[in-house]
């Protein structure tokens, strides 16, 4: 048998920090006083690669995966104090090598090796001073910590050897750890009663195979006296931490929309357990917001504004009137909570929070991730801003009156609502939703049975403009169609909506939008006859029959681009020209009469482009060159239907063009030149007015 090479990588890392001999002191002085604190120490590495070598011809490889983890977390009291050390080893290794024997064949082997230990005990804290050669005062803690008690997991695999599987118990001993391991010293500060500091140690991997570089961090933070207790505030729910907590609001003034938990925790500074205990809490809710109703639009007649955000009451708890104070007994002398109420899409408010001990004192509430912090912004925003962090950052961090939307190709920026307005929401189709600052949205109103009737319609303006449609139901926006009629804060615009409906239109139109072009604060009602557009679609099959085709489109996509064409209309959109054809309901042309010079008068030609020489009947509507049907025929806003004929005249002649079938449009056009039978000057030519995308305003 051919011998082999097995590869096995293991990192051999010292738990502790060395002990540097301080030569450069020239006093010394250990002392065991009534520190009080926290220190952290932690050593980690992690190593991955794989290598390849070849032997007789042939690749052998080598791969390794190997990690550790060593924490320490002590906790003193008065100088004495509770450690706990955790320790996590684990060395993974698969290799690939040629054995030979009859078959030649490749011999694999996996190892894995988990070591796993912990251990508590209360131990004593000492601290060392002396002073270095520039007569500087510095100082160096230290502690033992436990025996650490576990096992070990060892695992191998080998398609030729066999496998090997075992546990076995494993003890590492304690020792000490000296904090900075830095032989010089930390500087004592401004405050000698108060110890701080901090410690990282990057040793660069070994470039052998399987080294990688270890770390070492390590904290502390101690204060020598009496233990001082702190208050700690935690405002968390059950979806979303501080950072994340949004309001949001119920279907009125009187119904809690979500709500945030206030945890209370009183303990000793460093996170001791607390030396005097709590009688009870007392929370406040300052400057809190009174905007009226729950978001912008709801409801549609508020009441008297009342605080957006408000204590909920709780069993043994002093809860005021107005919920913006509540007193909440202690029972383990600890531990309190407390459950804020949002009531509003866009409340805030500032939360402070005070413990009664038993001793009588005092203690100020600070923030649990920021202890500088006593007045606590709900939701969290330490700008002094009313828009919670978390909605800014996601949305580009607009200021709250910023109104500054944009779309391509088009300069009328904004959507007349404010970046707080969109960020404080609606109701839309029965639920709660924030707006957008980052797209223009337009607000639609229409009858809830009839959304089958529009949403296509809806889908397709979207499309073609870039604008986001919000659906409100009828009961959802007031009969003024104003969207942000309960505005308050931050607002920059008096925003309406669009009020879709179904009737009759005593004139010859399809579909209407009253008042337009112009920005929705003009144009209402935007009016579709149902029953003239199937009309209009049942003509329209029947043109096409007439003309050997069928229509490109369906009843469905007929009635969508109608109401994606009427929209544009109540966002500023004008037609291509003229919409008023001429009718010709029945007409005669003779086409042998000729006037005088020999010419005739009149010249037909089919949809096909051939033109008819003998007396034809013809009937319909006919228009003339840059009417609405004019210009790019791919733009939504272009009547496709509007004309049976166009007449053209020419040298005292009347050229009468038969409209072929024309698909739906598709998008907003961005010129006045036109396309298909339009172009170079035929048919219906240049439109009047053209580039529509350019024309869409809110405001």
């Amino acid at each position: 048998m051919k011998n082999y090479i097995i590869v096995s990588v293991l990192i051999i890392v010292p738990f502790f920090l060395s002990n540097k001999t301080r030569e450069n002191k020239k006093t010394h002085l250990v002392v065991r006083d009534n520190w009080s604190g926290t220190v952290t120490w932690s050593k980690s590495s992690v190593s991955r690669g794989a290598k390849t070598w070849e032997e007789a011809g042939k690749e052998n490889s080598a791969e390794w995966d190997n990690f550790f983890e060593f924490k320490v977390i002590a906790t003193f009291v008065n100088g004495k104090g509770t450690v706990v050390r955790t320790e996590v080893t684990t060395n993974k290794g698969k290799q690939k090598l040629i054995f030979v024997h009859k078959d030649d064949k490749y011999m694999i082997e996996e190892k894995t090796t988990k070591i796993t230990c912990g251990g508590t005990d209360t131990l004593e804290l000492s601290v060392e001073y002396g002073e270095d050669t520039t007569g500087r005062k510095v100082y160096w803690i230290s502690f033992s910590t436990p025996d650490c008690v576990g096992e070990i997991l060892y695992n191998l695999t080998n398609n030729i050897t066999g496998d090997v599987h075992n546990r076995t118990a494993y003890t590492q001993q304690g020792s000490q750890i000296t904090l900075p391991a830095s032989f010089t010293g930390q500087p004592v500060g401004n405050n000698p009663n108060v110890l701080s500091g901090s410690f990282l140690e990057t040793i660069p991997g070994s470039p052998d195979a399987g080294g990688g570089e270890i770390v070492t961090t390590a904290s502390w933070n101690l204060t020598k006296g009496d233990p001082k207790p702190e208050l700690l505030v935690t405002p968390i729910s059950d979806d979303a931490d501080y950072d994340n907590w949004m309001p949001e609001p119920g279907l009125n003034e009187s119904v809690k929309g979500n709500d945030l938990n206030i945890e209370l925790h009183l303990q000793d500074i460093g996170g001791g357990v607390s030396s005097v205990k709590a009688k009870f809490f007392e929370l406040k809710l300052v400057n809190t917001s009174k905007e009226k109703g729950v978001c912008i639009n709801a409801p549609l007649a508020p009441s008297a504004p009342k605080p957006d955000l408000r204590f909920l009451p709780q069993a043994g708890a002093t809860v005021s009137p107005d919920g913006q104070y509540i007193k909440i007994p202690c029972e383990d002398g600890e531990n309190g909570l407390a459950v804020i109420g949002s009531y509003d899409g866009g409340g805030w408010t500032i939360l402070t929070a005070k413990a009664t001990l038993e001793n009588g004192k005092t203690v100020e509430g600070v923030l649990d991730r920021d202890k500088s912090k006593k007045n606590i912004p709900i939701p969290k925003n330490f700008s002094g801003g009313k828009i919670a962090e978390a909605w800014l950052k996601d949305n580009g961090n607009p200021g709250e009156t910023d109104d500054k939307e944009t779309s391509q190709e088009n300069t009328n920026n904004g959507d007349g609502l404010s970046a707080y307005e969109e960020y404080r929401g609606v109701m839309s189709e029965g639920k709660f939703k924030r707006l957008d600052p980052l797209a223009k949205e337009l607000g639609v109103k229409f009858k809830k049975t009839q959304l089958s009737l529009f949403d296509d319609g809806f889908h397709m303006f979207e499309k073609v403009s870039g604008f986001k449609i919000i659906q409100f139901y009828e009961n959802e926006i007031p009969a003024s169609r104003r969207i942000n009629g309960n505005a308050a804060h931050a607002n920059v615009f008096p925003q309406f909506v669009l009020n879709l409906q179904t009737g009759i239109l005593t004139e010859k139109r399809i579909a209407k939008s009253f008042g337009s072009p112009g920005i929705p604060t003009v144009v209402s009602p935007v009016m579709f006859d149902l029953a003239k557009i199937h009309q209009a679609y049942v003509e329209n099959e029947s043109d096409a029959r007439s003309m050997n085709t069928s229509l490109p489109y369906t009843e469905r996509d007929f009635l969508a681009q109608i109401v994606a064409h009427e929209i544009g209309h109540g966002v500023n959109v004008a037609h291509h020209g003229s919409i008023e054809p001429t009718d010709i309901s029945s007409m005669v042309v003779d086409t042998s009469q000729a006037p005088p010079f020999g010419m005739p008068r009149y010249r037909v030609i089919r949809y096909n482009g051939r033109e008819v020489t003998y007396p034809v009947t013809i009937g319909g509507t006919f228009g003339l060159p840059h009417n609405a049907e004019s210009g790019d025929l791919s733009c939504i806003m272009a009547e496709i239907n509007l004309c049976s004929w166009v007449e053209h005249v020419q040298s005292g002649v009347s050229f009468l063009y038969e409209v072929p079938i024309i698909p739906l449009g598709v998008r907003l056009c961005t010129f006045r030149d036109g396309t298909g039978i339009n172009a170079g000057g035929k048919y219906f030519a240049d439109a009047q007015k053209g580039d529509c995308i350019s024309q869409l305003k809110l405001k």
